[in-house]
């Protein structure tokens, strides 16, 4: 093992980001999972999988953001993805979980930094509200975008009412990834390795 990847296996923080990380994963795993084994038969016909996975990437892209922190060494991110996650969190009550892997998050920014700024405070606030300005627009058009259905069973009766759609999905979506990706572009430009 070389000197550079022994220092960067020991730097303050990084284990507490994998840790954070790996359960913000985990917990945007089973959401989407709930989500889609509850919804109703005409839920799922009207949305397809497109809103479900836009949701569990609202939850997941905080987590790659921060795994992004540890591999780039930049762990401005990993306090950007803590911060990003807190909006999430109000979606409904099953989603007040994530406040435990956004925690662990922000002790692992809080860690890293103490000892060895990692950049400006001005740096440091343009990569935390780029990053949760961004989750916050990609929920907003999820949760913005619904339509109405009605669904008839083919042995009778029927059931009807609002799901996500798709387009808005798709769109937020795109915002997540391109939000990963200038963060890491803005962090990687303005904020410093330890």
């Amino acid at each position: 093992m070389s000197v550079h990847s022994e220092r960067r296996a020991r730097r303050p923080g990084r284990t507490w980001a994998l840790v954070g990380a790996g359960l913000q994963l985990c917990f945007a795993t089973g959401l989407a999972v709930l989500r889609d084994t509850n919804a109703s038969v005409g839920e799922r016909r009207a949305e397809g999988m497109l809103p479900t996975l836009a949701l569990a990437a609202v939850f997941a892209a905080p987590a790659v953001l921060a795994l992004v922190g540890v591999v780039i060494d930049r762990p401005v991110l990993f306090g950007a993805a803590a911060i990003a996650s807190l909006p999430a969190a109000l979606i409904s009550i099953a989603a007040f979980p994530v406040l435990i892997p956004a925690g662990l998050l922000l002790v692992a920014y809080v860690q890293a930094t103490s000892t060895h700024p990692s950049s400006t405070a001005v740096s440091t606030l343009v990569v935390f509200g780029t990053f949760a300005g961004l989750v916050l627009l990609a929920l907003a058009i999820m949760l913005s975008g619904k339509g109405t259905y009605t669904y008839a069973y083919p042995d009778g009766g029927s059931e009807g009412g609002e799901y996500y759609l798709p387009g808005h999905a798709a769109l937020a979506l795109g915002i997540l990834v391109g939000g990963v990706v200038l963060t890491t572009a803005i962090a990687s430009r303005f904020a410093k390795a330890q």
